[in-house]
């Protein structure tokens, strides 16, 4: 799993799609959607940064989070979606 808390411009960036959803399931929603460079096939989910959010993290490197099954499936759909977007519009 790769997370990186971006301090300076108050953000939070994962490029694992499962946080990405569990987080979103709770309500956060995703700023931005970034591919790491053009080859690539891996997506970065940015969030803005909150004392909740980071929360939220820990328990799910715990293994402590709890999110509904079938929001998390909803997540997921949208996200993948939102990353298909990104394949089409990108030049």
């Amino acid at each position: 799993m790769k997370t990186q808390l971006l301090k300076s411009e108050g953000h939070f960036n994962t490029t694992d799609f499962c946080l990405a959803i569990s987080l979103n399931c709770l309500g956060f929603k995703v700023v931005a959607i970034d591919r790491e460079n053009e080859s690539s096939r891996k997506f970065a989910f940015v969030f803005a940064v909150s004392e909740r959010l980071n929360d939220c993290i820990a328990k799910y490197i715990q293994n402590q989070l709890k999110v509904d099954p079938i929001a998390f499936y909803s997540a997921s759909r949208e996200l993948k979606s939102r990353m298909r977007l990104e394949k089409i519009y990108e030049v």
